[in-house]
């Protein structure tokens, strides 16, 4: 997760966080500088990427919109992107 123009971040960390626990990281931008690698990976000025283990899925890319319902919203769809992706696993039978 990048932080906005302004420096502050696009979503709840805490919250995204709390909601994602024990299923993904959550890396979030320290310094309000961008370098060539985060402009590299789209997620620059308050953009949330979603990267997944498998190679084979693309990452999804969500970008800041300045609206308190924009934010909800990008909020859910990142939690929903995530845990789509983890219901849609097959777990190994020797897991379960």
């Amino acid at each position: 997760m990048s932080k906005t123009k302004r420096g502050q971040y696009p979503v709840d960390v805490n919250l995204l966080a709390s909601k994602l626990k024990g299923v993904a990281h959550v890396l979030v931008q320290e310094s309000p500088n961008y370098d060539e690698a985060s402009k590299e990976l789209n997620e620059y000025y308050g953009a949330v990427g979603v990267y997944y283990p498998n190679k084979a899925v693309q990452p999804k890319h969500f970008w800041y919109k300045d609206s308190a319902a924009q934010r909800k919203n990008m909020l859910e769809s990142v939690i929903y992107a995530v845990m789509t992706y983890c219901n849609c696993q097959q777990v190994d039978g020797g897991y379960t």
